[in-house]
C-alpha cells in the first residue's frame, strides 16, 4: 500500500526492470546494450543525488545527510555530473554501426521524453537507416 492508502503500481517498476533485462533488440545484436544499462544505472544516482539535495535544502539536520556526509552543494555537483553523464552517454555513443548517426538523439527528438529507454532497448533496427546489421 502507498502513504495514500491505494495500492501501488508496480507495472512502472517492472517496465523498468524490462530494460534492464531485454537482450533481443538492436542494441544488444550491436553491442551496445551495456550503454543502455549504464544510462539507466545514472539515471538512478542522478534521482538519489536529486534526493538527498532537496534534503539537503529543506532539512539540513537530516540524519541521512549525516550518514552520508553530504551538503547540499555536494548533492547539487552529484546531481549535475550523472544528469550531464548520462545525456551525454544516450545522445552521443549510441551510434548505428552502418550509417554512423546518433541513434540516442534521434530518439530523444522523435519520443516522447518518458519512453527515451525504453524505445532505446525495444529497436529492431536502426531508425535512421534500417539496418539490422550485427557487429562482430
Amino acid at each position: 500500500m502507498s502513504c495514500l492508502g491505494q495500492p501501488l503500481n508496480l507495472t512502472l517498476c517492472g517496465k523498468y526492470m524490462e530494460i534492464i533485462i531485454h537482450k533481443k533488440g538492436w542494441l544488444s545484436a550491436t553491442g551496445q546494450l551495456w550503454k543502455l544499462k549504464l544510462a539507466t544505472v545514472l539515471a538512478v544516482l542522478s534521482f538519489i543525488s536529486l534526493i538527498l539535495m532537496i534534503l539537503g535544502v529543506n532539512a539540513p539536520e537530516n540524519i541521512i545527510l549525516r550518514i552520508t556526509g553530504m551538503t547540499e552543494e555536494l548533492a547539487c555537483t552529484w546531481f549535475m555530473l550523472f544528469a550531464f553523464l548520462l545525456f551525454l552517454l544516450l545522445f552521443w555513443s549510441v551510434k548505428c554501426p552502418d550509417c554512423k548517426k546518433c541513434i540516442g538523439y534521434h530518439v530523444a527528438k522523435t519520443a516522447d521524453v518518458n519512453e527515451w529507454l525504453s524505445v532505446l532497448s525495444r529497436l529492431a533496427a536502426c531508425p535512421l537507416c534500417g539496418s539490422k546489421k550485427k557487429v562482430d
